[in-house]
């Protein structure tokens, strides 16, 4: 693997490679994602996965992934207003 530092694992992708979009939970999915973890390892090479949540970040961690990139700045910008107007509401 000459030239291939690692790997990024992006689960929405990969979920609609293998004909299931957004069916995480499926087997071939989770076989998938363990296979491409343990490939790199075995390897030597660097394995990345995104993370929609901070509790599949915790579980890609100690699945041995060795960087985790978690949420979007969108989904992050998007939750941090929430949090400001349900702050504002309590102005009692």
């Amino acid at each position: 693997l000459d030239g291939i530092d690692g790997i990024f694992v992006g689960p929405f992708d990969l979920s609609a490679a293998l004909g299931r979009p957004g069916d995480f939970a499926n087997p071939e999915h989770v076989a998938a994602i363990t296979r491409v973890q343990r490939a790199c390892q075995e390897a030597g090479k660097a394995s990345f996965i995104y993370s929609p949540t901070v509790e599949d970040a915790k579980n890609r961690i100690r699945q041995g992934f060795d960087s985790v990139t978690y949420s979007m700045d969108a989904l992050l910008l998007i939750e941090a207003v929430k949090h400001a107007v349900a702050q504002l509401g309590d102005l009692d």
